[in-house]
């Protein structure tokens, strides 16, 4: 599967904005995900996660919001061909960066939630490596041209294939500076730089797609102006925390390439499991509308994952620096994560039928994928908590090996099932994959940390408190303004 818009985030894949005076904090409206802190913490401390979790939250709204814009922008200004050539081409520059990125930026994390080197000295070298890999990577995607362009990517057009390397340099650089700021634990600002990176998008697609009408080829000269912004704006934030710089730093690479490696097999791993059956498909297809069609699907399916995605981005610097504590949310987080996104699955498959009405009555084929998508994403929504607190915990390859076996599993029910049932084959083969993911994780987690497969699943009477204190909000609100008033 794969968000036609940016990488996955992700897996990535953020300070909480200051709340208004006598008004419930996050931490006191959703305190269920923050009840249980190391010894000695303060109260501060106590409610960081859920505090840093809700505000992440609240800005993948508005970054929802605007993806939901750009892709109706982008869905309606090209035809289901055109849409599938600009999401392989898009697909391809996540391929080579997932395989390069080496694990760089979340051994970054773990270094800085360690203590062991400098904020600078991390920064230095990880910019030094981003270098080198993206002229390593742009080399073999030149030289692979003709293979890719022949199969996997084949109806990518040439001008399209190189806008898509010449972005590798600024995302890399993107992935790698936002990893640094949630080591520095400025949540905000990553979340700024995520944002910023969809409202660029929004702006630069009405310019070249609507203002100018230069369909699939404009569609991607919006996306290379994106990164590059975006990398403008993530790079001045940075520089609030250390000075930037390039080096080769032997002595730190070193100390960041155990996990590093370990962790760029899970990253590698994931990427597969979310873009490799949309190549299959391009491969079995006469033309790209069924990639079209299919990366539509998939985008509105992972929607599901925002939530999941806010609270993995603050839980992996916790856990990292506090595994006691990890191990006590983790659990927790799974149970709302889980009830959430399945009932954010129940309301987009009840609304599903009016979306030909939103992005046009020529993708009516995305339905089906996107409702047999859905189960595979709820179970996966608990593999990745799950998988963050592996790697909190300094242990990613137990979830490489879990996202691993389902790979493997997808890989094979594609090849089976996309030649006989197209893109609906692919969408089966995606939610079984994802679902036996979420079972050998659960199994890895609970044997690997004493926790129960009932405290991942199962709500717990004080877990409805979030919800009761969320829904007597407005209600509050209204009666303080009917005091001030």
């Amino acid at each position: 599967m794969s968000m036609q818009q940016q990488p996955e985030e992700e897996q990535k894949q953020p300070l909480a904005p200051a709340s208004v005076v006598d008004e419930p904090r996050p931490g006191e409206a959703a305190g269920a995900l923050a009840e249980a802190p190391a010894d000695g913490d303060s109260t501060n401390k106590k409610n960081s996660v859920v505090k840093d979790s809700t505000a992440t939250f609240v800005y993948r709204l508005l970054i929802f919001a605007l993806t939901f814009l750009t892709g109706v922008v982008v869905t309606r200004a090209l035809s289901p061909d055109q849409k599938g050539a600009y999401n392989l081409a898009m697909a391809l520059p996540r391929l080579l960066i997932r395989f390069g990125n080496l694990g760089v930026g979340d051994a970054a994390i773990y270094e800085i939630g360690k203590k062991r080197h400098s904020l600078q000295r991390i920064a230095g070298a990880t910019f030094g490596i981003a270098l080198a890999v993206s002229v390593f990577l742009v080399g073999i995607a030149l030289m692979l041209q003709g293979p890719l362009t022949a199969s996997f990517v084949k109806g990518v057009e040439p001008f399209l294939f190189y806008l898509a390397l010449a972005s590798i340099p600024f995302a890399l650089m993107i992935d790698f500076a936002q990893d640094l700021l949630r080591g520095a634990r400025d949540i905000n600002a990553y979340n700024i730089s995520r944002m910023s990176h969809n409202l660029f998008l929004f702006i630069t697609s009405i310019i070249f797609l609507f203002a100018l009408q230069l369909g699939s080829q404009g569609a991607m000269v919006a996306a290379l102006i994106t990164v590059i912004a975006e990398a403008v704006l993530v790079l001045l934030m940075l520089r609030r925390y250390t000075k930037l710089s390039m080096n080769v730093d032997r002595g730190l690479i070193g100390d960041m390439a155990g996990f590093g490696l370990k962790a760029s097999v899970m990253q590698v791993v994931m990427y597969l499991n979310y873009d490799l059956d949309i190549f299959i498909v391009n491969y079995f297809s006469v033309g790209t509308a069924a990639v079209g069609f299919y990366s539509l699907a998939a985008g509105l399916a992972e929607t599901l994952w925002y939530f999941p995605n806010a609270l993995t981005v603050v839980l992996f610097p916790n856990i990292a620096s506090n595994i006691k504590r990890g191990g006590e949310l983790t659990p927790k987080a799974c149970r709302h994560v889980l009830f959430m996104t399945f009932c954010s699955s129940v309301l987009l498959a009840l609304v599903s039928p009016v979306l030909p009405y939103i992005y046009g009555a020529n993708y009516a084929p995305m339905i089906m994928p996107l409702l047999l998508l859905l189960p595979g994403v709820v179970m996966l929504s608990v593999f990745k908590v799950l998988s963050t607190g592996f790697f909190g915990r300094g242990q990613p390859m137990l979830a490489s090996w879990a996202a691993l076996i389902g790979l493997v599993l997808q890989t094979v029910l594609d090849i089976v099932l996309i030649p006989r049932l197209g893109i609906n084959g692919a969408a089966i083969a995606s939610s079984i994959a994802y679902t036996v993911m979420m079972v050998f994780g659960v199994i890895f987690y609970v044997r690997s940390t004493g926790a129960s497969v009932r405290s991942i699943f199962i709500m717990q009477k004080d877990d409805w408190r979030v919800y009761k204190k969320l829904l007597a909000l407005p209600l509050q609100r209204m009666q303080r303004l009917r005091g001030v008033s």
